[in-house]
């Protein structure tokens, strides 16, 4: 303990003095940077279900960006930097796909998607609506269900 009203010399310490090892502090074996975690633009007008789905993919690690809207979303994608868009395949402004088609030609190219619907998966391939590599998935579904398809798109 130092006295009040002491002086302190500061010392200058050499790289060996610093070096972790020396000091005993655990060191990362592998030494690979850490991963970014993968960030999601979640489309979903419900706000109790947004607020589900958010939930599920944080407690899975992702970042997530809520909109209920497919304008929202589009000034959200402008400053969050998505790897996913989950939509729903209709939305109140647009649909979940046409929004796709939008992020990927301004701020989002190469983003992935995946759009849920009430609608089965049939509805969306007969009608053409789903763009090729998307995923689909049908409400209800469970969270198992939701990691399973973000983690198959983005890891």
């Amino acid at each position: 303990m130092v006295a009040p009203n002491t002086a302190i010399e500061p010392r200058i310490l050499s790289r060996r003095q610093l070096d972790p090892v020396l000091l005993g502090i655990p060191q990362n074996s592998d030494r690979r940077p850490a991963r970014r975690p993968k960030h999601v633009l979640l489309v979903e007008e419900e706000p109790s279900v947004r607020r589900h789905l958010a939930g599920v993919l944080r407690a899975a690690g992702y970042v997530v960006e809520e909109t209920g809207t497919g304008a929202e979303a589009v000034r959200s994608a402008s400053g969050f930097a998505a790897d996913l868009v989950v939509s729903e395949m209709s939305l109140r402004d647009t649909t979940g796909p046409r929004l796709v088609a939008v992020l990927r030609h301004s701020s989002l190219p190469g983003v992935a998607a995946l759009f849920i619907s009430w609608q089965p998966r049939e509805y969306a391939e007969d009608a053409a609506l789903l763009p090729t590599g998307a995923e689909f998935l049908a409400k209800p579904f469970g969270p198992g269900r939701l990691r399973e398809a973000v983690g198959r798109l983005v890891g």
